[in-house]
C-alpha cells in the first residue's frame, strides 16, 4: 500500500496543535483546582509561614537519625519549629480548621487518578509535578501535626473539631478531625472518649486508630487511655467491620494483657484480612503522621 507523503506531513502538522491544546486545557483545569483549594491567609513566624514550620517539623521527625549528634541537632531544630508554631497559636487555629476540613470532590479524585495513569505519557512528562499534586490534602495532614504541636493551646478548637468529626457527608475531614482531637491534651482526649461512646458518630474507627497510634508514643502515659478500654471493648463487637477492626487493633495496642482481649480475640483473624477501603485509607493517611 502506497502512502501519500503530503498527507502524512499534514497529519503530523495537525497532531502537534492538538497536543498543545490538550496541554493548555490540562494546565487551565489544574490551575482551577489549585485555586479552589486555597484557604485563609497563613500566619507568619520568623519570616516563614505556618505550613513551612509544620512541614519542617514533620520532616525532621520522620527523616532524622534517632541516634548520635545528628539527632541532638534535629531535636533543637524540632523544638524551634514547634516554638514558632506556638507563637502564632491564636492565628493558626482558623488555618488549621480550614485545612483539616478539606474534602476533595469526586471530579478532583477522578482527575488525580487519571493523572497518575498518565505518569509515563507525553503529557505527564511535560507537566510539572507540583501542578497535579494535591497541596490541599498535604495541608490537611499538616493540620493534624499542628494540633498536636499546639496541644492544650488549641482547646478553643475542640467544639468545632467535634462537630467536624460527626459529619457524614465529608468522611475524610471527619476522620482527620477525630484524629486531631486525640492530640489536644486531656480535654481533647475527653472529647474523643465522648465521641467513641456515641453510636451515631461515623468517625469512631478513626478515633480508635488514633488512640492506638497515641498509645505507641514513647512519651505518652498509657494510663490516660484507661477510660477508652470499655468503650473499645463494646465497639469491637459492633456489626460495623471498620469499627470492629479498628477497636480490636486499638485494644491490642493500648492494653494487650487486659481481660477484654479474650472477648475480642476471635474477631482478630476474621476482620484483619477483610480490611475495607475506608480503613486502608485511614491507615495510609495517618500512619506517617509523627
Amino acid at each position: 500500500m502506497l502512502v501519500d507523503p503530503v498527507n502524512c506531513w499534514h497529519i503530523r502538522r495537525v497532531r502537534k496543535p492538538i497536543k498543545v491544546l490538550l496541554l493548555f486545557a490540562f494546565v487551565i483545569v489544574t490551575g482551577a483546582l489549585i485555586v479552589s483549594s486555597s484557604g485563609p491567609r497563613e500566619p507568619v513566624s520568623r519570616g516563614q509561614t505556618l505550613s513551612y514550620w509544620l512541614n519542617r517539623r514533620m520532616e525532621l521527625v520522620l527523616f532524622s537519625s534517632p541516634v548520635g549528634a545528628e539527632w541532638d541537632d534535629s531535636r533543637i531544630q524540632i523544638a524551634m519549629a514547634e516554638r514558632n508554631v506556638r507563637e502564632v497559636s491564636t492565628n493558626a487555629l482558623p488555618c488549621l480548621l480550614a485545612w483539616i476540613n478539606y474534602e476533595p470532590s469526586s471530579m478532583k479524585l477522578r482527575f488525580q487518578s487519571w493523572m497518575r495513569s498518565l505518569a509515563g505519557t507525553w503529557i505527564g512528562a511535560r507537566v510539572p509535578r507540583t501542578l497535579y499534586t494535591d497541596q490541599a490534602a498535604k495541608r490537611a495532614a499538616l493540620a493534624c501535626v499542628g494540633f498536636e504541636v499546639l496541644g492544650p493551646k488549641a482547646n478553643a478548637a475542640i467544639p468545632r473539631l467535634k462537630k467536624l468529626a460527626q459529619q457524614t457527608v465529608r468522611p475524610r475531614s471527619a476522620d482527620r478531625a477525630a484524629w486531631a482531637l486525640s492530640r489536644i491534651g486531656p480535654d481533647g482526649l475527653s472529647a474523643s472518649f465522648s465521641l467513641l461512646s456515641d453510636s451515631n458518630c461515623p468517625s469512631r474507627p478513626a478515633i480508635a486508630m488514633a488512640l492506638a497510634h497515641l498509645s505507641q508514643s514513647l512519651d505518652f502515659d498509657k494510663t490516660n487511655l484507661a477510660p477508652a478500654i470499655p468503650l473499645l471493648t463494646q465497639c469491637a463487637t459492633s456489626s460495623d467491620p471498620d469499627l470492629t477492626n479498628a477497636a480490636a487493633y486499638a485494644l491490642r495496642a493500648i492494653s494487650p494483657g487486659h481481660g477484654a482481649i479474650a472477648t475480642v480475640a476471635p474477631i482478630y483473624g476474621a476482620v484483619q484480612p477483610g480490611m475495607t477501603k475506608r480503613m486502608k485509607r485511614i491507615r495510609s493517611e495517618t500512619s506517617w503522621i509523627p
